[in-house]
């Protein structure tokens, strides 16, 4: 075998340990970011879920039923009787 041929044969089997490392690294990247899409998605969820509940409680409490049932219980307050109502002209 040749002198030149050596270093082409060598030059060669580098290129393909190179090659094959690049592999290796470009794969487990490609790992690493589907692991991170997929912690991302698990959080899209919960951040949907949690979205939606929130719509319905918005729902919930702007309607005057809603509304009427924070202020009952969550502040006693009730609905006053037409004797405690008073009107007051403004001049």
């Amino acid at each position: 075998m040749k002198k030149g041929h050596f270093y082409v044969a060598i030059g060669l089997l580098i290129a393909v340990i190179l090659s094959g490392v690049g592999v290796v690294y470009s794969k487990y990247q490609s790992r690493l970011l589907f692991n991170e899409l997929e912690k991302n998605r698990k959080q899209h969820d919960v951040i949907e879920a949690e979205w939606g509940r929130l719509q319905l409680e918005l729902g919930t409490r702007t309607n005057y039923n809603g509304i009427e049932k924070i202020a009952i219980e969550n502040l006693h307050l009730h609905r006053p009787k037409a004797a405690e109502i008073s009107i007051i002209e403004s001049k």
